[in-house]
């Protein structure tokens, strides 16, 4: 199912965008950043320069990721001037680990529908956009912490943190034997 019918049309475009998570220029973040994809619009959002560096260049399995330092043309947008973007992977593999996946529309929904319902530190999402295999997340930049090691995976405190805000809850997305599933729902139920 398409997800524009589901959470409404976009207007800008991202297939001819970079792959590269540095190379999005000012005037490429401008455009995300102001129509917001399936994330709320930053109307007032302009970017006047923009310092890429990439990100966890040597652990990220199914995205590249740059650390964004941006300065904005107003100060007073209310908007931090360190952002991630995340885009794809560029390696062969991972590209069609996650087509298979169906990976970044997955994410896509994750920042749309379930972050905000985590008490948890999850970066608010500023730009989020799927069109076919291309995706563009810009999130703010959780600087301070822990990224942790997706070779080793986490540590018990690490997981627990992760799911004891679902405790009580089941729920049921993206799985082939629920009913919702074509119709793009979501169900969250309090278990008791």
């Amino acid at each position: 199912m398409d997800p524009r019918k589901v959470r409404g049309p976009y207007q800008t475009m991202i297939e001819d965008f970079p792959e590269d998570p540095t190379e999005f220029s000012p005037e490429h973040l401008n455009l995300l950043l102001r129509d917001g994809g399936f994330a709320p619009p930053n109307p007032g959002a302009e970017i006047s320069a923009v310092v890429s560096e990439p990100l966890a260049a040597e652990s990220a399995f199914l995205g590249s990721l740059a650390r964004l330092h941006v300065t904005w043309k107003v100060n007073d947008t209310g908007l931090p001037d360190r952002l991630v973007i995340k885009v794809p992977t560029q390696d062969p593999g991972g590209r069609q680990v996650g087509e298979m996946l169906n990976v970044w529309f997955r994410e896509s929904e994750f920042y749309f529908r379930l972050a905000p319902l985590i008490t948890t530190p999850v970066p608010t999402c500023r730009a989020n956009f799927v069109e076919n295999n291309k995706a563009v997340l810009i999130l703010d930049d959780l600087h301070s912490a822990n990224p942790g090691d997706q070779l080793s995976g986490a540590s018990g405190e690490q997981a627990r943190a992760a799911v004891e805000p679902w405790h009580g809850y089941t729920l049921l997305f993206g799985l082939s034997h629920v009913p919702l599933r074509s119709t793009g729902s979501l169900v969250l139920m309090r278990r008791g």
